[in-house]
């Protein structure tokens, strides 16, 4: 049988880099010289080829990223011909980049969907994982130039550009090797969106919701959309069908706006946290659940809304995040997290001035077994007020808030280049660290679309960022950053060779399964404490629609031989159902009583 260890030299402060951990880069991305002012708004962590390609463990560590070309709303563009249409230029369209940190300066372009028709942007999509690994993106931009007479010259037409939502999707084949990566049409929504968010049900259906556009049916926001791999789109909404404004328990509609945080719960319940990006007009502070096991219930999809109890404040751009633990004792505990964002309705667009006062937010809250009747709990705040950063959930279950802006007490804007680290108490035990720990210090500012996520051998990568209210260019660059647990010491490692092959045979829930692990030694530190699933990232406008953590239950941790008492074979019980942890690819790891966690290994659940 064959191990893997990770072998990471500490560097020269190696009792500094335990506490704060370390930063490569930034790396310059070798994208088309063309794009001289493009964005780097969007990323996925894509599953494993499904022949690999290059070394077997680099192979595993594959992003997507999304890009968008240099237009800005503030920018007009002239055209001749008075009279014609005044469209963007025909290559001003989002395209997207392979990227592999094992060759960190360079990506590879994947074929867009369409040749050059701007009307059919990737950027400001939504995406998410299907079950079958595929990568589902759906909506975007549509730029709409509204156009006026220059006088005195009646041949020249100034026009402005402005931006509305499509009804276009499209599919990834995200576990084809590099060079097969290709996108698909997935067909046409009912309704064009723009900053739409999507989600994966436990029915193996993509929900998408979030500001649709439609100008003969009145309130549209209040709709979904229902994509399955197998059949396509549903026909909704169909004339007189309800929507969520008309579910039981709802006093009024509330619709859903830009990107909404939702999470899919294990009671089969969707929890939407009110932490969403630049919504306008937010109606209140409460969160809002969809019970989709109410079948009787006439809404679309079955499901309705109901309020929950209220977060202590707005939190335009916050971060949210979702975690389901397990503790021998006390058995399962599930939470939602929501970390920073703005309290004001201007905070539009990232808007970071000397003039606004500092209304970010650096406080968390927490809800722990989400339902209509619990309660949001107060957690321990960040060190510094953020807003539009990226929180990523570590291999170690604990929480990383990474770039974004914040307001001093001065009135002053500051790019966030010093992440945070919290460590839950759901995760690590009680009594938990009282407070977020600083990281090591970034080298690149990460405001407004800047992306982050979770690599499979536990690193994070930072790309991206522009800050919309400066003349500055969007930066085209990416960081990598090694968390503490790469110099506390030898960790963990799954034994690839006990886990079955996550294209051809996935495993069912609730099933016992059996995986060989290396322990670093025989000390009770040493030891595997938890083993986790953690689905890979699907991130843009700081909120990851695909990100999730479950902690799985240890039925047994036997030595694989005596005589060899590194060698453990731990039994599991994979994910009780859909609701769990819908069907799909997730990394596993295991993590010792000392909180080391092993590099991810990849499975499926069928």
């Amino acid at each position: 049988m064959s191990f893997l260890f990770l072998q990471t030299s500490v560097g020269a402060h190696p009792q500094l880099e335990v506490v704060i951990g370390q930063w490569a880069g930034p790396y310059e991305l070798d994208l088309d010289s063309e794009w001289a002012t493009f964005e780097i708004a969007h990323a996925a962590v894509l599953p494993p080829p499904e022949l690999g390609e290059g070394d077997p463990r680099e192979a595993q560590q594959r992003v997507l990223f999304g890009v968008l070309p240099g237009i800005r709303d503030d920018e007009p563009w002239v055209c001749f011909n008075t009279g014609s249409e005044c469209t963007a230029p025909s290559n001003e369209y989002g395209r997207t980049y392979l990227w592999e940190p094992r060759d960190p300066a360079n990506v590879t372009a994947v074929p867009s969907p369409y040749p050059t028709s701007a009307s059919q942007d990737f950027f400001c999509g939504g995406h998410t994982f299907l079950p079958n690994g595929d990568l589902l993106w759906v909506g975007g931009t549509d730029p709409d130039g509204s156009c006026m007479d220059v006088d005195p010259d009646p041949m020249v037409t100034v026009c402005q550009l402005g931006f509305t939502g499509h009804d276009y999707a499209w599919r990834l084949n995200a576990t084809a090797k590099r060079a097969d990566l290709a996108w698909t049409n997935a067909g046409a929504m009912s309704l064009d969106r723009w900053y739409p968010t999507a989600t994966l049900l436990a029915d193996g259906r993509v929900m998408v919701t979030g500001h649709a556009q439609n100008p003969e049916l009145p309130g549209a926001d209040l709709y979904a959309d229902f994509y399955s791999a197998a059949t396509g789109w549903e026909a909704t909404p169909a004339p007189n069908t309800p929507y969520f404004g008309s579910c039981v328990n709802v006093p009024e509609p509330l619709p859903l706006l830009d990107y909404p945080r939702l999470h899919l719960l294990s009671r089969n319940m969707l929890m939407q946290t009110n932490a969403a990006e630049h919504v306008g007009v937010i109606q209140n502070r409460a969160s809002r659940f969809m019970d989709f096991n109410l079948n009787s219930m006439p809404c679309i999809g079955d499901p309705r809304f109901e309020e929950g109890d209220f977060m202590d404040t707005q939190r335009v751009n916050g971060g949210s995040v979702h975690l389901i633990t397990f503790d021998a004792l006390i058995g399962f505990t599930e939470v939602v997290y929501v970390v920073g964002g703005g309290t004001r309705e201007l905070e539009l667009e990232s808007i970071c001035a000397s003039s606004l006062p500092p209304e970010h937010l650096a406080t968390v809250e927490r809800m722990i077994n989400p339902e209509p009747s619990a309660v949001w709990l107060p957690a321990a705040s960040m060190n510094r007020s953020r807003n539009q950063h990226n929180t990523v959930v570590l291999l170690d279950g604990s929480i990383m808030a990474v770039g974004g802006q914040g307001v001093d007490n001065l009135g002053l804007c500051k790019s966030r280049k010093t992440p945070e680290r919290y460590k839950p108490e759901e995760v690590f035990g009680s009594p938990a660290p009282a407070a977020w720990g600083d990281l090591a210090f970034q080298g690149v500012d990460r405001r407004y679309h800047s992306v982050a996520g979770l690599l499979p051998d536990g690193r994070v990568f930072s790309a991206g960022g522009v800050n919309p209210s400066s003349s500055d260019l969007p930066d085209h660059t990416v960081e990598i950053y090694s968390p503490p647990y790469f110099f506390k010491g030898p960790r963990p490692a799954i034994d690839s060779n006990s886990l079955l092959d996550p294209h051809t045979s996935p495993y069912p829930h609730a099933t016992a399964i059996t995986i060989e692990v290396m322990v670093s030694s025989t000390s009770l530190g040493a030891q595997i404490d938890r083993v986790a699933l953690l689905r890979n990232g699907s991130a843009t406008h700081a909120f990851d629609m695909s990100q999730r953590y479950v902690e799985l239950e240890i039925l047994f941790d036997l030595p694989v031989d005596e005589a060899d008492p590194l060698r453990r074979e731990l039994t599991v019980l994979t994910p009780q159902d859909e609701a769990w942890a819908p069907k799909g690819f997730y990394m596993l790891t295991a993590v010792s009583a000392n909180h080391q966690p092993s590099p991810a290994q990849w499975i499926r659940l069928e």
